[in-house]
C-alpha cells in the first residue's frame, strides 16, 4: 500500500492510514482526484521552471554574445583612431624631411589640409617640438622672439642637460596658446614616451598627464603621442644614431573625454544603451591610471553589473585596459521572458508550451543569424590581424582599377570570399585558433594572386579579391577568372594545421572550405557597391547549393561555376 501523508492534504483532514483495500473508480474518490490534480501541476511546474531555466539560459547567452561583440566593436574603432593620429603625425614627419625648412605658415596650412576634425575627431591639436641643447637654447629663443614672439621663453625654467620647446601647434588659438614654449622633456611621463619615440623611430604614446591646455574649467585626464623627426639623410641604424640624428617631435594632445566622444558616439549601441566604458593607463584599474569614465558624472560604480569584460590595447608596447560594465540601472538581463514562459506553463497544455519553446528557439535562430551578418567596421588602412588592406584601402584601390580598366578597356574581376566551416573552429578551440585560421587564409590568398591584385578582409571570415587588367574580351576574361577562383578553391580546401598556444595538443588540424562569388565589371562600371553586390549575391548562391564551390554573377544573371 502507498500512504498518504498528512501534509498532502490538510484540508480533508486526513491522517496518515493506509489507502482502502477495496479498489475503488479514481473518479469517485476525492483524494485520488486531488493527487492526480496535484500530480498534474506538479508536472507542469516543473515542466514550467524547466523550461523557464532553459529560456534565462538562451537570453543569457545572446546577451553576454552580444555584450563581447559590442566591447570588441569598441575596441577596435578606439584602436582605429590611435593608428589614424600616428599616421597623420607621420605625415606631418614627412613633411620636415621633404623640406629644407618648415616655416610656421607651412605648418599652419599642413594641418588645416588635413582637415583632421572630418577625418578623425576629438585630437587637441598639431605639433612640433623642437630639440635644444644648452648652449643653442639662448639663441633659439632669440629666433622665436625675433619671429614676433617677444615675450618668448621655454618654460619651465632651470638648467637642464636637454630642452625641448613647443613652437608650432595648430589651431594656435584658446587652450593651445598656454603650451606654447612649453619642454615637455622636463616632465616625466612625457620624457619616457618622448625617449621611446626618438630611440624606436616609431610614434609612442604617454601615460596619464594633466596637459598645459588645461585652464581649471573642465579638466580632463589627457595623453600624448609623439612621433620623432630626424635631420635628412642621418644614418639611423642605431639609438645611439638615431639620437645624434634627433631634430625634435611631431606630436598631439589628447582630452581624453573630447577624444572617446568623437571616437564612439554611440557608446552602446544595443537596445537599453546601459554600457559603461572605463580606460585605465597600463595593466591595472586604478583611481590614479584612470583615463576615462563614460559615467563620470554619475561618479558611481558600487552597484553590480549583471557583465563585465575586459579588453587590452597596446599601441608600440603602451597599453591600456578597457573596463567594459552592464551598468545596474539599465536592468541587466531582461528575464522576463522566461518567467512568461514558466507562468503560461501552469495553465496551457504541454503543445501550446512545446509551440513557445518552437517560437523561441526560431526567434533564437534569426538572431543569431542577423548578428552573423554584422561585419565590423574596417580599421584605418589595414585589418589588424592579417594586415590585408580593409574596406578604406580597398576602396581607393577599387577606384583605380576601375580607371585602369576604363583605360585600357580590358576587364576585372571582383571575388568575395566566404569560409564554410569556420565558427566550430573557434567554438572549439577558441579565438587564439580562428585567429590562426584566419591569417593562413589570408597568406594563401596572397599566394593564388597575381602582385598587382589586391587581397582584401571585410570582417570575420570574409575575404574580397580584387582582379584587375584580365583580357580584353569578357569570355576570356571569364576562363581566367574562373581559373583563378579554382586555384583559391583549391588552396582553401586543403588541411590547416596551427600551432596554438596553450592548447594541450602540439597543433590543430582544421578543413574548412570556402564559398565564392565572382562578379565580372568593365571600365564603364562605375559603382563600387553594385558590383559587390553582385559579388555578394552570387558566393551566397554558391552557399545555397551546397557550398565549396564557386559561382559567377554576369550582367544581371548567376551562373555555376567551379565547384570542389
Amino acid at each position: 500500500m502507498t500512504p498518504v501523508r498528512a501534509g498532502d492534504n490538510q484540508g480533508a483532514g486526513l491522517s496518515l492510514v493506509p489507502l482502502p483495500q477495496r479498489p475503488r473508480a479514481w473518479t469517485a474518490n476525492k483524494p485520488v482526484r486531488r493527487l492526480v490534480a496535484l500530480i498534474a501541476l506538479g508536472i507542469g511546474l516543473v515542466g514550467s521552471l524547466l523550461a523557464g531555466l532553459q529560456v534565462s539560459r538562451v537570453i543569457e547567452h545572446n546577451t553576454l554574445t552580444a555584450f563581447s561583440k559590442t566591447c570588441d566593436e569598441v575596441t577596435l574603432r578606439i584602436n582605429e583612431r590611435l593608428t589614424a593620429y600616428a599616421l597623420l603625425l607621420q605625415g606631418g614627419r614627412a613633411l620636415f624631411n621633404a623640406s629644407d625648412t618648415v616655416t610656421r605658415g607651412d605648418w599652419r596650412a599642413y594641418v588645416e589640409s588635413l582637415r583632421a576634425n572630418e577625418t578623425v575627431p576629438g585630437y587637441q591639436g598639431i605639433g612640433f617640438a623642437v630639440f635644444i641643447r644648452p648652449e643653442n637654447l639662448e639663441k633659439h629663443t632669440a629666433q622665436i622672439r625675433g619671429e614676433g614672439f617677444p615675450d618668448y621663453r621655454v618654460h619651465p625654467p632651470g638648467p637642464r642637460e636637454i630642452y625641448t620647446s613647443i613652437v608650432y601647434l595648430e589651431p594656435f588659438s584658446g587652450r593651445n596658446l598656454r603650451a606654447f614654449g612649453y619642454d615637455m622633456f622636463s616632465e616625466p611621463v612625457r620624457r619616457l614616451a618622448m625617449e621611446r619615440a626618438r630611440d624606436t623611430g616609431n610614434a609612442a604614446l604617454s601615460g596619464k598627464v594633466r596637459l598645459v591646455q588645461e585652464d581649471g574649467t573642465d579638466v580632463q585626464a589627457g595623453a600624448l603621442m609623439y612621433v620623432p623627426v630626424y635631420r635628412r639623410g642621418a644614418a639611423l641604424g642605431s639609438d645611439t644614431e638615431r639620437r645624434n640624428a634627433l631634430e625634435g617631435w611631431v606630436y598631439s594632445p589628447y582630452r581624453m573625454d573630447d577624444l572617446l566622444e568623437g571616437t564612439i558616439p554611440e557608446l552602446a549601441g544595443r537596445e537599453g544603451k546601459s554600457l559603461d566604458l572605463e580606460i585605465f593607463d597600463g595593466d591595472k584599474p586604478s583611481d590614479e591610471a584612470l583615463l576615462f569614465d563614460s559615467q563620470k558624472s554619475a561618479n558611481d560604480h558600487t552597484g553590480r553589473p549583471s557583465l563585465q569584460q575586459e579588453r587590452t590595447i597596446d599601441f608600440n608596447g603602451h597599453r591600456w585596459l578597457l573596463v567594459f560594465r552592464d551598468k545596474p540601472e539599465g536592468g541587466g538581463l531582461d528575464l522576463a521572458p522566461a518567467w512568461i514562459t514558466a507562468g503560461a506553463g501552469l495553465v496551457i497544455t504541454f503543445l501550446v508550451f512545446g509551440m513557445l519553446l518552437s517560437i523561441y528557439r526560431r526567434s533564437d535562430a534569426q538572431l543569431t543569424a542577423e548578428r552573423l551578418a554584422v561585419q565590423i567596421r574596417g580599421m584605418a588602412f589595414h585589418d589588424a590581424l592579417t594586415k590585408l588592406p580593409n574596406r578604406v584601402l580597398l576602396r581607393d584601390r577599387f577606384d583605380m582599377a576601375l580607371a585602369a580598366a576604363k583605360r585600357s578597356q580590358n576587364w576585372g574581376a571582383l571575388m568575395m570570399v566566404d569560409l564554410d566551416n569556420f565558427k566550430p573552429l573557434n567554438d572549439t578551440h577558441g579565438h587564439a585558433a580562428g585567429d590562426a585560421l584566419l591569417v593562413e587564409v589570408a597568406r594563401r590568398l596572397r599566394g593564388c594572386v597575381r602582385e598587382t591584385d589586391t587581397v582584401a578582409r571585410l570582417g570575420g571570415d570574409e575575404f574580397i579579391v580584387l582582379l584587375g587588367a584580365l583580357a580584353g574580351n569578357e569570355a576570356a576574361a571569364r576562363k581566367e577568372a574562373e581559373a583563378i577562383a579554382g586555384k583559391v578553391l583549391e588552396s582553401l580546401s586543403q588541411p590547416y594545421v596551427l600551432a596554438v598556444e596553450k592548447e594541450a595538443v602540439s597543433a590543430i588540424e582544421h578543413r574548412c572550405s570556402a564559398s565564392i562569388g565572382v562578379a565580372l565589371f568593365t571600365g564603364e562600371d562605375t559603382s563600387q557597391s553594385e558590383i559587390i553586390h553582385a559579388a555578394d549575391d552570387a558566393m551566397y548562391r554558391a552557399k545555397k547549393e551546397g557550398r565549396n564551390r564557386v559561382c559567377l554573377h554576369e550582367r544581371g544573371r548567376a551562373e555555376n561555376g567551379v565547384s570542389a
